[in-house]
């Protein structure tokens, strides 16, 4: 019985993923573990008859939109989703502040108390409207139907055009998510159809939210549920990228074995691991750079040459109609990313694309030139960009990863297990091993412990830290014809070391391409050099980090301010006048200070309106060329896409502020007006 039910919870599980693939959802969305817990026997079925009445809807309304548009939403609205007459309220009368867009109705239900509460903003477009690209002097649709719901402190947003759906969900200090559901797919893909009835559905919306979080089903709560299962997000990730970073170094070594030593003899084995670590940070800044739309994603060059994501799609169509074998016969992805990397720090101007050059030593080509020298084969590169883009859980579907709701937690994580490792270079054959441990022993100490122990099965768990049972069952493993193949790969298709390792197969953990970890003689190994945890290092929590900042730095930063006993209505921000070294919590937490200082009063916060001041000095951070300073950078730019365009109009690149070379980011003095800048952080354009 247990079996049957892990069984369904799977095959759930799995539909409920496909459906979201299908939808591809821009920004956090809802995880399937938390889909999986909500819907367990699958999505909400629909009466056949509301499925006619929704056929034949459909195709009326697409014969006379302008005339039956209106009739058509008014369906959708009260018989697909059953909202009444009780629900449906007229629009909002809010402030003309998101460019002419107002609400058509708000949709609410009752608060738990008696009363009425609102839950969700519905808006509709004429037929045929775009509604995710905005224009020269107005923001989206989708992005106006975003700030009226945080104006009005409502989590949820319905925008449609007729054809398409948009569910838009933001609360402040979150990333917002757009999910578009497209009408014309709702008879073709009915799985689309029936998770928008289940998702916007009257009986999903409307409820009030009950005393445990764990109980709560509303749409808004699932959205919440699954914010706060990020330990398990943050987890995964971090093995996926370390894995990642593995896989990079692996190949390099094999392409050097392949020449003899000679591609990277000149390079030491800690600037390999350097020029490993900063593909996949330089990976990760464009990823979240082209979810925010920081790149010039809807340009049809830039989608069809130098997007990342767009790279990972057509790999994987690839790998779809061609099969795995494929990439490792063809290289042609690396040379893409290279030049998406160069477009980035150098610029690029063409008739049908132009890219600012932001500069900064992250994504410089001369910092790690023998990188361009490389041929990482296509299956290389699909492995990484799928290690970074889809979320592997155990016991779980696999889910597309937002780097749009990454938060600095997650790269704190990264950061702070990144720190144990580098490469090392190898003068015999090595295996890695499986358990908690995953260590990298040589090969004749392993065949010397299985000719000589007497209690072999002891000597591997206390190495690997497997348990006896997992060594056991390990060691009976017998690799079939395509695990030997899988092998010999490994081997460099040498069958004296293939033969040496046959008898391992099962101890051998498997890379991403599910090749065993063998490191033939000369290879260059990744592998653990120290242990930050034995130190007492740990990445701060936000929460506490956040909390010291804002006690320690508030008093520093205002005059009159809490050392003087004001209101906080009353503070007043001091002149920037001296150099402040800061954390990420630091600079999330006190950014709007230094915009404030410098901002004109016609720029808004959060809080309110600025009161002017004047900008004089910088933040600053270590100047050492180094994976943590790069790692912390990341962190740094991550919250500084929240901001507000209009806060810092130009993005520059610079080593050190007023001429100092001990900094990373701060103020630089231009002609008539003051410009944040910073060296280590580009695609952030015009943001702060």
């Amino acid at each position: 019985m247990g079996a049957s039910r892990r069984a369904l919870s799977t095959s759930i599980a799995q539909e409920h993923a496909e459906w979201v693939r299908l939808l591809r959802p821009d920004g956090p969305f809802i995880s399937v573990p938390v889909l999986t817990e909500v819907f367990t026997q699958g999505l909400d079925a629909i009466p056949d008859s509301i499925i006619s009445r929704v056929r034949q809807a459909w195709g009326e309304v697409q014969s006379a939109p302008d005339v039956l548009s209106p009739a058509w939403c008014e369906l959708v609205l009260r018989e697909l989703l059953g909202y009444g007459d009780l629900a449906i309220g007229n629009g909002l009368e809010a402030p003309d502040v998101s460019g002419g867009l107002c609400p058509d109705a708000v949709l609410s239900g009752p608060d738990g108390n008696g009363g009425r509460a609102e839950r969700l903003i519905f808006c509709r477009r004429p037929w045929g409207e775009r509604l995710m690209r905005a224009s020269r002097y107005q923001p989206s649709a989708v992005t106006q139907v975003a700030e009226l719901c945080r104006q009005r402190g409502i989590p949820l947003g319905l925008l449609t055009n007729g054809a398409l759906w948009a569910l838009v969900h933001t609360t402040p200090g979150t990333a917002t998510t757009t999910a578009v559901f497209d009408a014309d797919l709702w008879l073709e893909e009915r799985a689309l159809l029936r998770a928008f009835a289940s998702l916007l559905g009257a009986r999903r919306v409307l409820p009030p939210a009950p005393a445990e979080e764990r109980q709560a089903t509303s749409l808004a709560a699932l959205f919440i549920r699954s914010a706060n299962a990020q330990t398990e997000v943050t987890n995964t990730l971090g093995r996926q990228v370390q894995q990642a970073v593995e896989l990079l170094v692996g190949e390099m070594a094999r392409l050097d074995r392949e020449c003899g030593g000679e591609l990277l003899s000149w390079v030491r084995p800690r600037d390999v691991y350097q020029g490993a670590l900063t593909v996949l940070l330089r990976l990760v800044f464009l990823l979240y750079a082209e979810e925010q739309r920081l790149l010039p994603v809807d340009s049809g060059l830039y989608a069809e040459a130098y997007s990342v994501a767009g790279l990972y799609d057509q790999l994987e169509t690839d790998r779809a109609w061609y099969g795995e074998g494929f990439g490792d016969r063809r290289a042609a992805a690396w040379p893409r990313l290279l030049a998406t990397f160069r477009a980035v720090h150098e610029g690029c101007e063409h008739d049908e694309l132009r890219m600012l050059p932001y500069g900064g030593e992250l994504f410089d080509s001369g910092r790690f030139s023998w990188l361009q020298s490389l041929h990482i084969t296509d299956r290389v590169v699909h492995a990484i960009l799928d290690a970074l883009l889809v979320l592997k859980r155990r016991g779980s579907v696999a889910e597309r990863l937002s780097y749009k709701g990454l938060g600095v937690e997650q790269i704190g994580h990264v950061y702070e297990g990144l720190l144990e490792f580098s490469c090392l270079r190898v003068d015999q054959p090595y295996v890695g091993l499986i358990g908690k441990r995953e260590p990298e022993l040589p090969l004749a100490e392993l065949e010397h412990a299985f000719a000589a122990e007497s209690d072999v099965t002891s000597w591997l768990t206390k190495a690997s830290g497997a348990t006896s049972g997992q060594i056991t069952k390990a060691i009976a493993v017998e690799p079939g014809l395509e695990d030997q193949a899988r092998l010999h790969a490994a081997c460099d298709n040498d069958d004296e070391l293939a033969g040496r390792t046959h008898r391992l197969w099962g101890l051998l953990r498997k890379d991403l391409r599910s090749l065993p970890a063998v490191f033939p003689t000369g290879s260059l190994l990744l592998t653990q050099v120290s242990d930050r945890r034995a130190t007492g290092t740990h990445y701060t929590p936000r929460e506490l980090a956040e909390e010291i900042v804002e006690h320690a730095l508030a008093p520093l930063c205002h005059s009159p301010g809490p050392a003087e006993g004001a209101e906080k209505d009353v503070w007043q921000v001091k002149p920037a006048a001296q150099l402040l070294s800061f954390s990420s919590s630091t600079f999330s937490t006190r950014r709007w200070d230094l915009v404030r200082s410098w901002s004109p009063p016609a720029v808004t916060s959060p809080s309110g309106s600025w009161k002017p001041g004047n900008a004089m000095g910088c933040l600053t951070t270590s100047s050492t060329p180094s994976a943590p300073t790069s790692l912390g950078t990341t962190c740094f730019w991550r919250p500084s896409a929240a901001s507000p365009p209009a806060a810092f109009p130009e993005w520059t690149g610079m080593n050190g502020p007023l001429g100092s070379p001990n900094s990373r980011s701060g103020w630089k003095r231009w002609p008539r007006t003051s410009r944040f800048a910073s060296s280590t952080t580009p695609c952030a354009a015009a943001t702060l």
